[in-house]
């Protein structure tokens, strides 16, 4: 917003009428002071204001307010004061400049001539014209014009100090006649005509000043003028400027997210140290690999700095970065003889594009220094320890890297001062300094800085970089968020969803939640002119890099520097997933002639469809001509799968009549006619599935339109289907998708129920229209205790009350008994029924009592001694004392003077709550909220508070805040000190906060509407958080509240009798987080439901020497029972290889020795110390009866239990990635690396799979095949590993089977289940599948994990630096294949997959049986409607 008084007043966007313009007009006058009522009428009306003018001023000030906010105008007694921003008024922003311009004329007359002309430029009428005949006004107006003539002089008189003398002759001639008694304006004039080589010309101005100031004063000229007569009769060569300032660049000297070019050299400073060391390092090399952080500057030392050291040595050099086929183009620049030397920039890029484009690009490097060529590889420090690991590039790395560290505090000045003075810029004193403070400490800083010099340029006053303009762009901490931003809120809405879903396409979180950019092809994100606007105003703002080929962003940096592509990144990181597959996928179809064959279909074409219809998404034509075909092509499988069951059933009538007709035929015919039954039964078969896949599609697409529909359809699926794989996937899957939400309980079939949570329990106080009372299970809806309320209830308008005490023994009843119907459904309440009940002994101990108080609020004590209630009509409040039921009224109360509530669907007028102090709140429908001592029925205190904004309800929060609300605002206010800390203007819809509830854990506060929905706030500053919205809910909601732990809300629904739950970290039904900010550490028990877990940890920053990383070591490592979250062992020391064995027991290797011990896990004991030292991998049996561990190519089984080796050792024709064994215990598979690598450098090629007898080892069958993990199934066949899918083997003989597809991350570690039946695979993605391994049909949706979990382990090794890469298992399934556990961000999550407890928690989340109308709707071919989850027959 912003305010411009020179001339008629104008406010940005909004349209005032005169008197608004002039009111706002005074207050702006009189900023930050206040304006009495008295002083506004007189600038107004003058002296005969009307005899209305006190409403007519207020309801001006209303309409002022509601333009500019409601905080931008605070009220005092008989007077406003005007609080805003004084840099949205345009005066202020003048009348700084002024100052600018006068202090800076003498030194640096750039800069002020630069603030003069802005200042002027804001100029545009006289100041304040609405008030033109306001006395103060007018004197204001006067200096102002004082002003802006002082302005023009410095103007022309800091041109001339720049040496354009004759160039503004003019002007100074102009200046003089518009002001000729100004003798400031007769000297510019002489000086200027002097210096242009015009003395005689100069002379002749001096006389006319003096004969003007002669004839009209009669006044003789002053000092300043006569001076400069005399020296220029004198030719005093002090009035000689000498030589001219030179002119600065127009261009910025800066590069911001732009990476310096080879173009750049003279504007690339302070790494010459780090060029210098890189050229000495290739004169020995042919490879150097350039790392250091993201925002280091690397690829900026490399082509700024050493390419053109290479080139002046006459050396070829050839730049590429990692697109398509850079081993190609590596091997064409070498072999051409173009190059060389050849410098591959953004090398990490390599590592996203997949495992056979990071082993071709490495041979090629390779081949190329072999060949004599010299490579340059710019890579991020955190994918050094790739590079590292890579067999191809391993000698190389280990030859030559360099790496670049932060710039030292000189460097980093250099690369500051030189540009701005290679362009003619000045630095203003102290600029330097406060950047070179704010750089220090930040790694990675480089792009931030560069684009806050960027933006400190674009504010410079002349040629000065200031102080103000840095901090003006944020700093180095901000620049980056405020230009982006800027750039943001200058869109329009539908730009905006392009900018959002361009920028996740071209950033990505990697495994360790660092970004990561992607290069896009740009000629698909061109097709569209929306979308080519958005790209040209990203790529002018330099957020992002566009080429003819290829679209990129500037810097990753942009990511973490600006918070709102962060969190796009962060909350819809499945959404980025999804988009990523369709284009891709979407790009092959299309350069493959669009086949049908590559189409999407099943489970992933739904989640396409859905992700696509959840919200607006910007999809290229080729991406939405994807989708369209793919969602026809299924709608058409579809239409001949449902044609196909009508002629089934078609057939079916038309044999049960001919087998009629030809009854008498069918021994002569029994052979054909059992041929008539066996296609009769496939027929069936295929109508069952067809419906099954319809029923559980149905469920899917319904989850988040109708959840206790979808549940039911998933549920009644797996009631008939119960062995179907797809009907556990489709459990899952509505599980999967119900987020936080813990289920529904009906409590009545009809009417209505009210009701209050009971603090510490997980129980409700509730009553019914019935007139039912009693203590009821939040959960299930089960009656605990029955009480009696003690009259008939009647109409229940308004909305009886009910309300507990904080203690949770003391709740009251508040029911309307006199209600005077205006309308069938709502009317007046004038008296009340109040009832009071010991909820500990579940009896009455007050009322019921008919009070003469209509029910418009309630509220009890935190001891259940005190009840509050306030009229339906006016608010006005009685207090009622539980131990002698006396009631008081309030003294000096002041409830509404004009109650105008005539029915219950009018907003209420007063809402009350009490405080942790005893003391009793009620905020009115007017700007009060009185603080109520019960003890003398007086108010102490009264805060005032915006209209229409507290009385609806309040709450308190334990720290004190309280939260309010009314029909056009929600508030967060401080009583003690009368401070409302922030307020939301709710006018676009009114009535969305009738009920409020707050987690200061969560810092949200919760806000239901009478229309089915909860909205979600921020609790530090009232921000709506739509992301977090809770709905849809079953119409009307009543009272909602929130645990003491502040993680569950708890929903009373009005409209319909029923009770609903969230949980508000988002872990719903089915799932557990049983170890807070651990990770997995092991597999689970034999025996029981433990698993060894360990405390997570960051990873060490990039770059820093941090000694050799042992894989698998744990500190802090513990067993978790998941069935009640306790830990029942805690690990004396570091351990690694964790595993159990039969019987209870623990296996581990001590960090210590080396050694592995065995120990009973219930007692602790060590039952023996034991294996061999130099063992490096082990392998468990699913059963837990044998133990394979690796020791270079050696093989050993050892009994778990004991430790002791089982038979001699053998070998396989390698070294050992894999070894699992068949559930029969029979056959053993081996996966092995023919050349010896271990499984973190193998090359798959190199991999065979062998199958061996269990009993003598012998090989069986010795194949080929491109897998690592591996797991035996009880039908003898085993499921490989194979990158993003799985192969089905065949063991016996070994051959290929099949695949089961997997996932585009990669597979990774495989758990299978006892009975072979479930198995879970984690992959590289952060995800986790989970498989019926009979049919390879998917349960369920992905599981999210957190990869990025480790663990700590350190040997010290001074001469190894290696990225993380811990081997834990990010998901294991439970040997009866009925629970996984997870490790995920918030700690190890267990999903309960046991599918008749999923039916259950399916039936939790509906809380009913489908009604006839829905089973007909959906299930009409499965016969007459029938119980689900015997919600009907109870």
């Amino acid at each position: 917003m912003s305010v411009v008084v020179f001339g008629p007043l104008t406010l940005t966007g909004v349209t005032l009428s005169p008197r608004e313009r002039s009111v706002l007009s005074a207050l702006v006058l009189r900023a930050d002071r206040p304006v009495t009522i008295d002083e506004l009428a007189d600038a107004l009306w003058g002296d005969e204001p009307p005899a209305t003018w006190h409403k007519q001023l207020q309801a001006s000030i209303g309409r002022v307010r509601a333009a500019i906010g409601h905080n931008a105008i605070a009220t005092s007694p008989s007077a406003y004061t005007l609080r805003i921003d004084p840099e949205s008024v345009d005066v202020e922003s003048f009348e700084r400049l002024a100052a600018s311009a006068r202090s800076h004329l003498d030194d640096d007359p750039a800069r002020a001539l630069d603030a003069a002309e802005r200042a002027l430029e804001l100029w545009r009428g006289a100041p304040y014209a609405d008030l033109a005949s306001w006395t103060p006004a007018v004197v204001e107006a006067e200096r102002l014009d004082e002003v802006r003539m002082e302005l023009e002089e410095a103007r022309v008189d800091a041109h001339l100090r720049l040496g354009e003398d004759a160039a503004f002759v003019a002007d100074a001639e102009r200046l003089v006649r518009v002001a000729p008694l100004r003798e400031r304006r007769w000297v510019l004039l002489a000086t200027a005509l002097y210096r242009s080589g015009r003395q005689a010309d100069a002379l002749a101005a001096i006389r006319a000043a003096r004969e003007r100031l002669a004839d009209e004063l009669g006044a003789e000229p002053g000092a300043q003028l006569a001076e400069l007569e005399l020296r220029i009769l004198r030719h005093d060569v002090a009035l000689d400027l000498g030589d001219a300032p030179a002119s600065p660049s127009a261009a910025c000297p800066y590069r911001g997210l732009q990476p310096f070019g080879v173009e750049n050299e003279d504007d690339f400073f302070g790494r010459g140290a780090d060029i210098e060391a890189a050229l000495t390092r290739l004169g020995t090399s042919r490879f150097l690999a350039v790392s250091g952080a993201s925002g280091s500057g690397k690829s900026s030392l490399v082509c700024a700095g050493v390419v053109p050291a290479l080139q002046r040595r006459g050396d070829r050099v050839v730049i590429l970065t990692p697109e398509h086929d850079l081993d190609a183009r590596i091997r064409e620049a070498v072999w051409s003889g173009r190059a060389d030397v050849v410098i591959v920039d953004q090398f990490e890029e390599v590592f996203h594009a997949g495992e056979a484009d990071v082993d071709a690009a490495t041979r090629a490097i390779a081949e190329a220094t072999v060949t004599g060529a010299t490579v340059v590889l710019v890579v991020r420090a955190d994918y050094l320890g790739d590079c590292a690991a890579h067999p191809d590039l391993a000698p190389l790395v280990a030859e030559g890297v360099h790496l670049v560290s932060p710039m030292a505090p000189a460097a980093l000045r250099e690369a500051i001062e030189e540009p701005a003075r290679r362009a003619g810029l000045r630095l203003e004193p102290g600029l330097v300094e406060i950047i070179l403070r704010d750089a220090a400490g930040e790694a990675g800083a480089l792009p931030h800085l560069s684009h806050a010099l960027v933006e400190t340029w674009l504010r410079r006053e002349g040629a000065t970089l200031t102080v103000a303009g840095y901090e003006a762009s944020g700093g180095i901490s901000g620049a980056i968020a405020q230009s982006a931003d800027r750039l943001y809120q200058s869109m329009d809405p539908a730009q905006r969803v392009t900018c959002r879903w361009l920028l996740l396409r071209l950033v990505a979180l990697g495994p360790d939640g660092s970004p990561v950019r992607r290069r896009v092809p740009s000629k698909p994100l061109r097709t569209e002119a929306s979308r080519e606007q958005v790209l040209s105003m990203l790529a002018r703002a330099r957020l992002v890099t566009a080429e003819a080929d290829s679209v990129e962003v500037a810097h990753e940096s942009l990511a973490s520097a600006w918070p709102r592509l962060k969190a796009w990144l962060e909350e819809d990181a499945e959404g980025a997933r999804i988009l990523t597959a369709i284009a891709a996928t979407a790009e092959a179809w299309s350069a493959a002639g669009r086949p049908e064959d590559d189409l999407l279909r099943g489970p992933r074409l739904q989640s396409a469809i859905e992700w696509r219809d959840a919200a607006p998404r910007d999809l290229t034509d080729v991406e939405r001509a994807f989708l369209d075909a793919s969602a026809a092509r299924a709608t058409v499988e579809r239409e001949q799968l449902e044609e196909r069951t009508r002629q089934d059933r078609r057939q079916n009538r038309r044999l049960r009549v001919l087998l009629g007709v030809a009854a008498g035929l069918i021994v002569l015919l029994a052979g054909a006619g059992s041929v008539a039954v066996v296609s009769s039964q496939e027929a069936n078969a295929q109508r069952d599935s067809a419906t099954l896949e319809a029923l559980v599609a149905t469920s899917l697409t319904l989850r988040t339109s109708e959840r206790d529909v979808s549940a039911l359809l998933a549920a009644e699926a797996y009631r008939r289907w119960p062995d179907d794989p797809r009907t556990r996937s489709g459990l899952m899957s509505v599980l999967q998708g119900t987020d936080g939400f813990l289920g529904t309980a009906v409590l009545a079939s009809s009417g209505h129920a009210y009701g209050s949570i009971i603090p510490g329990t997980d129980d409700v106080l509730i009553v019914t229209t019935a007139g039912d009372a009693g203590i009821r299970d939040a959960g299930t809806g089960d009656v605990i205790q029955e009480l009696d309320l003690g009259f008939d209830t009647g109409p229940a308008s308004p909305s009886p009350l009910v309300e507990v005490s904080g203690d949770g023994r003391v709740g009251a009843v508040l029911w309307s008994v006199d209600t005077q119907l205006d309308r069938p459904s709502s009317g007046t309440s004038t008296q009340s029924e109040l009832v009071v009940f010991d909820l500990e002994r579940a009896e009455r101990i007050g009322g019921p009592t008919r009070i003469d108080v209509g029910t418009g609020a309630l509220a009890v004590n935190a001891d259940g001694s005190t009840i509050a209630v306030a009229d339906f009509r006016d608010g006005a409040v009685t207090l009622v004392s539980t131990s002698d039921w006396q009631m008081r009224g309030v003294a000096n109360e002041a409830p509404l003077a004009h109650p105008d509530r005539g029915s219950a669907a009018d907003p209420p007028v007063a809402a009350l709550a009490f405080d942790g102090r005893g003391r009793l709140l009620v905020g009115r429908a007017d700007h009060r909220l009185n603080v109520i001592d019960p003890a003398s029925a007086t108010i102490s205190a009264s805060t005032a508070v915006p209209q229409w904004s507290a009385h609806s309800a309040v709450a308190v929060g334990d720290s004190g805040i309280v939260i309010a609300s009314g029909i056009f605002e929600l508030i967060a206010l401080e009583p003690d000190n009368h401070q409302v800390r922030w307020s939301t203007d709710l006018s676009p819809s009114p009535d969305q906060c009738n009920w409020i509830a707050m987690s200061e854990s969560m810092e949200r506060v919760y806000c239901a509407s009478r229309f089915g929905r909860i909205s979600v706030f921020d609790l530090a500053d009232g921000a709506p958080i739509p992301a977090e919205e809770i709905a849809p809910l079953y119409e009307d909601i009543g009272t909602i509240d929130v645990s003491a732990d502040g993680a569950t809300l708890t929903v009373i629904s009005v409209g319909q009798p029923i009770i609903s739950r969230w949980h508000l970290e988002g872990i719903g039904l089915g799932r557990r987080l049983v170890a807070p900010g651990h990770l997995l550490a092991g597999p689970y028990s034999y025996e029981g439901s433990s698993v060894a877990t360990a405390p997570q940890v960051d990873a060490p920053t990039p770059g820093v020497e941090i000694g050799r990383i042992v894989e698998g070591v744990l500190e802090g490592a513990v067993v978790v029972d998941t069935a009640t979250g306790d830990v029942t062992y805690r690990f004396d020391g570091a351990v690694s290889d964790v595993g159990w064995a039969r019987d209870g027991r623990l296996y581990a290797r001590s960090e210590a020795d080396g050694l592995f011990r065995i120990i009973e896990a219930d007692t602790g004991e060590e039952v023996r110390t034991t294996f061999d030292l130099f063992i490096e991998t082990f392998w468990s049996s699913t059963d837990g009866t044998r133990l394979h561990g690796a020791r270079g190519g050696l093989i050993q089984e050892r009994d778990p239990r004991t430790g002791d080796m089982v038979g001699e050792p053998w070998r396989v024709k390698g070294y050992p990635l894999w070894i699992s064994v068949a559930p029969e215990g029979d056959r053993i598979a081996v996966t092995y690396s023919i050349d010896g690598s271990p499984r973190e450098t193998v090359d798959t090629s190199k991999i065979r799979l062998a199958i061996l007898s269990a009993q003598d080892h012998r090989i069986l069958y010795d194949e080929p095949a491109e897998i690592e993990a591996h797991v035996m199934l009880a039908d003898g066949e085993l499921l490989g590993m194979e990158g993003t899918r799985m192969g089905r083997y065949d063991t016996d003989p070994l051959a290929r089977l099949g695949s089961v597809p997997g996932a585009a991350g990669g597979l990774e570690l495989p758990s299978l289940s006892r009975d072979s039946r479930t198995l879970l695979v984690t992959t590289d993605d952060g995800t986790a599948l989970l498989y019926d391994t009979a049919t390879g049909i998917r349960i369920g949706e992905p599981l999210r994990t957190d990869d990025r979990a480790v663990a700590p382990g350190i040997f010290r090794d001074s001469d190894a630096t290696i990225e993380l890469d811990l081997p834990m298992p990010d998901g294991i399934v439970r040997p009866d294949g009925l629970e996984v556990a997870l490790s995920t961000p918030e700690g190890v999550m267990v999903w309960d997959i046991d599918p008749e407890h999923q039916f259950e928690f399916a039936c939790r989340i509906a809380g009913r049986d489908l009604s006839e109308n829905e089973w007909r709707t959906y299930l009409a071919a499965l016969g007459e409607p029938q119980s689900t989850c015997g919600f009907g027959e109870q």
